[in-house]
């Protein structure tokens, strides 16, 4: 995948992750439920934690490929990184990058010889998923669902062409209709099940095409799988691999499906041009210019409304011999074109990050600009923005934002699966309306040795606007994932 990144989940655009509000209720309601408040949430979590466990093994048969398993390593490493936004190129829909970390199974069928059938591989993935989240003005969204997704790859035949396919679901456990808005049920909290992907894919060497419904992963456009299905979307894309180490893609991205709708609209809409039906046009590149540093960018083009530039570099290095250090660089201009039918505007986002790791201990510093004119725009997906957490992007208009991360992997025998990191994340902005923001994220990772690619994640997340205690958010999510391949 093009420019591929780790996500966050951003409150900045509700619309994407499908959010409703509950009923408000009124200050007295609110005084008197609030000091029974955490009881009760942790009354809950006791109860689902164990839930949990079995329904994860239930869900089995009925699950795929989660982007944060793929893309948001359980190890305290880097922010919680898996790649950085250069470490892989390529519109090219690979079966998943969860393939490498799976446990490849013996066939269970006899070899027919025909490479198409014998080489044709299946993942299934269940997530089981709890999310309660309390508002500052008394309002409350809680679910708890369980699925994921079955899918398949076709071996190619005469190594030319293969087909994928993936099927996601999401079905109710608990979902109180007045606590509606978490993201992981349609709203109404209803179960749903969907086809998601249905491609072809097309391999000439040294070119590679992907054409129908697929998962994308570009800076601004992709499948921002932080509940428990992605947007999928209409693409028609191809991958030059010009030489080792240097990439260029180009794209037709026609329509998306967002996580939980089943219906396809046009990229034009869906950015907020009621009644366009246009699309995007994209074209990226990555550059690996010697061992320890990348350089990759991408152009995402949509007639009518507004073009999004991304470029970002990357490079790591040791300090004494003992300490290894990252750091990377990202830039981003979005403009108004055409007949700008979202409106005239021009804004650009800037980030720097640095992290040192020693042993088992990472710390980060992070910081990232905004300008004045209007905030990042992300109608297709998440923000790459490396301040990007769990409830803000901290890309509003005029924003500046200061982060830091510190992140440790156990090794003691009795710990040495679990991981825990800590971010914390200050926005200000000095020159406009908006209030200022802070945010802390916890977050501690299970990932037993002894059971290969289960993974179990408690997180926190804790938003505070400045000067406006209605708008806080506490957020608290247990999650479940168990992949398998074969």
């Amino acid at each position: 995948m093009l420019l591929e990144f780790a996500i966050e989940e951003s409150t900045n655009y509700p619309n994407l992750l499908i959010m409703q509000s509950a009923p408000k209720r009124s200050r007295g309601e609110t005084n008197r439920s609030a000091s029974n408040s955490t009881l009760r949430r942790w009354s809950v979590v006791l109860k689902l934690i164990a839930i949990l466990s079995t329904a994860s093994a239930q869900t089995l048969f009925a699950a795929g490929t989660p982007e944060y398993i793929a893309a948001t390593s359980p190890d305290a490493n880097l922010l919680e990184d898996a790649n950085n936004a250069t470490d892989t190129l390529g519109f090219n829909n690979v079966f998943n990058d969860l393939r490498s970390q799976l446990k490849q199974i013996a066939d269970l069928t006899p070899e027919t010889g025909i490479p198409f059938i014998d080489d044709t591989e299946f993942q299934l993935a269940s997530r089981s998923y709890y999310l309660h989240r309390e508002f500052g003005d008394g309002q409350t969204s809680e679910a708890f669902a369980t699925g994921g997704s079955l899918g398949l790859k076709t071996g190619r035949w005469h190594d030319v062409a293969s087909i994928g396919l993936t099927t996601y679901t999401s079905q109710k456990v608990h979902g109180p209709d007045d606590r509606d808005g978490t993201g992981l049920l349609k709203p109404g909290q209803k179960s749903y099940t969907l086809v998601g992907e249905g491609y072809l894919d097309l391999k000439f060497e040294p070119v590679q095409f992907a054409f129908g419904y697929q998962r994308i992963d570009l800076p601004y456009l992709n499948g921002h799988d932080i509940r428990m299905t992605p947007n999928t979307f209409e693409a028609y894309t191809a991958v030059y691999t010009v030489s080792e180490g240097f990439d260029i893609g180009v794209g037709y991205f026609d329509k998306i499906r967002t996580r939980t709708s089943y219906n396809y609209i046009s990229m034009s809409e869906r950015a907020g041009a009621i009644g366009s039906d246009e699309g995007v046009y994209a074209i990226g590149a990555r550059y690996k210019i010697f061992e320890r540093f990348n350089i990759g960018w991408v152009d995402l083009y949509n007639p009518d409304t507004f073009n999004t530039f991304y470029i970002e570099s990357s490079t790591n290095f040791e300090l004494f011999d003992v300490i290894d250090v990252k750091t990377a660089l990202q830039f981003t201009d979005q403009s108004s074109v055409g007949d700008e039918l979202i409106g005239d505007f021009h804004t650009q986002h800037y980030g720097a990050k640095w992290a040192s790791t020693y042993e088992n201990l990472t710390v980060a510093a992070i910081y990232t600009y905004t300008a004045n004119d209007r905030g990042a725009q992300t109608p297709w997906g998440g923000s790459p923005s490396y301040n990007s957490i769990m409830l803000a992007d901290f890309d509003r208009a005029g924003e500046r934002a200061y982060g830091t991360s510190v992140s440790y992997n156990f090794s003691s025998p009795y710990l040495e699966d679990f991981s825990t990191s800590f971010r914390w994340v200050y926005g200000d902005t000095p020159d406009s309306k908006s209030e200022d923001q802070r945010e802390v994220n916890l977050n501690l990772d299970y990932r037993p040795e002894a059971i290969e690619n289960l993974w179990l994640r408690l997180r926190y997340g804790h938003n505070n606007s400045v000067g406006n205690d209605r708008e806080d958010i506490d957020d608290f999510r247990v999650i479940i994932n168990y992949a398998l391949a074969f």
